[in-house]
């Protein structure tokens, strides 16, 4: 289940493959997507919750908690924040 993946889980794999600097390659590429997140938003139709679970999986790793680790937000959460909106 992925919600239990940490940045050193990932870094693991990139060495398994002999990526070179597997630590700097996936700090980017998560702070790429934690950039992106903040400045786009989904279309209409998406998932009311789309960006907020990103954004939460993106700092989790960043912050070396597992994904959808004690910062998760329930689907409920997600619905009254829509609503808000």
């Amino acid at each position: 289940m992925h919600a239990s993946i940490t940045i050193d889980d990932l870094i693991a794999e990139g060495q398994s493959w002999r990526v070179r600097s597997p630590r700097a390659i996936i700090t980017l590429a998560l702070e790429a997507v934690d950039m992106f997140v903040r400045s786009e938003s989904p279309v209409e139709n998406a998932y009311a919750g789309l960006r907020d679970n990103i954004a939460m999986f993106t700092r989790n790793l960043l912050d070396g908690r597992p994904t959808g680790g004690v910062h998760q937000v329930s689907d409920s959460a997600h619905s009254a924040r829509s609503r808000e909106r």
